[in-house]
């Protein structure tokens, strides 16, 4: 068992209508700067893309602003934006790590790397798609993998590992961020979703479908989730796949959680989804067998 540490979990409930709309953006962002430095946790949170456009376009004074404050008060924030590698021209769907010690014009960051197809990737000849669903963000490149993040903070240090969006589904994606041993694999995972693509909770099953699966990789891992959405439903979830902390759906809101690190393998981190498999293939070889065997 690792640390314990204070997460600050911001759900904007940002209208999917008005995301991308200029005035919006500079307001939002506007926003979440001033909650960033008004936080008191070591690590403030926020959703998938929440600043959709390219980190290195915000005001260079905004970005320093905030970098001089996080230093000041040694916080970190965790937010959902573009990652731009220019000399690959290249654009990613990731979290990015603010802290004092950050590269504001390349601060780093987590890449997604498990894209879905039309809206973050666009299949060959489907662009036109795209554009009848007029979707704003797309042909994002894929990320490199799940090396998590150190936070060391007053009560000792921890490592977060972070997913976006549907990432969170796949399991055996997700225990690759132990290809290097526990000791450098994560104590808790975080979530950045924005599920507002499907309306509100009362009229999509989504919403805690995706609760649900944060909860069963919390078990699979025995390692804590917070699932951060947009509109929600963002979570709390300990190693034991319990919800502690659930925000309102459908409304601006912040919390404050207690966060209990974790370490050590479990089975599923070991061998993932191969005991099942085995099993399904012995069941279905028994089935057979006992059919070839009747008269």
């Amino acid at each position: 068992m690792q640390s314990r540490m204070t997460v600050r979990v911001v759900q904007p409930n940002i209208l999917q209508s008005n995301k991308f709309v200029f005035f919006s953006i500079q307001a939002n962002t506007e926003t979440f700067i001033r909650q960033s430095t008004e936080s008191t946790a070591p690590l403030t949170v926020y959703p998938e893309t929440v600043v959709p456009v390219a980190w290195i376009d915000l005001p260079e004074e905004m970005r320093a602003s905030l970098k001089n404050t996080l230093a000041a008060q040694n916080r970190t924030v965790l937010i959902g934006s573009l990652g731009v590698d220019l000399a690959q021209r290249k654009v990613y769907n990731s979290g990015l790590w603010l802290n004092g010690e950050s590269d504001m014009d390349n601060p780093a960051r987590y890449d997604k790397s498990h894209l879905l197809p039309f809206g973050e990737v666009v299949p060959w000849g489907f662009q036109w798609f795209v554009d009848v669903m007029n979707i704003p963000l797309g042909g994002f490149s894929r990320g490199e993998g799940y090396t998590p993040f150190e936070l060391t903070h007053e009560d000792g240090t921890i490592r977060v590992g972070v997913n976006i969006c549907y990432e969170n589904e796949f399991g055996e994606e997700l225990i690759t961020a132990w290809r290097n041993g526990d000791a450098a694999a994560p104590n808790v995972w975080v979530n950045m979703t924005n599920l507002a693509w499907f309306g509100n909770h009362t009229n999509s099953p989504m919403h805690m479908q995706h609760l649900i699966m944060s909860r069963a990789r919390a078990l699979e891992m025995a390692r804590p989730v917070l699932v951060v959405t947009n509109t929600g439903l963002s979570a709390n979830i300990d190693a034991m796949g319990h919800v502690v902390d659930l925000l309102p759906a459908d409304e601006a809101a912040i919390k404050d959680v207690q966060v209990q690190g974790h370490s050590g393998m479990t089975p599923y981190i070991r061998w993932g989804n191969t005991p099942m498999f085995a099993w399904l293939i012995a069941f279905f070889a028994g089935l057979m067998f006992i059919k070839r065997g009747q008269p």
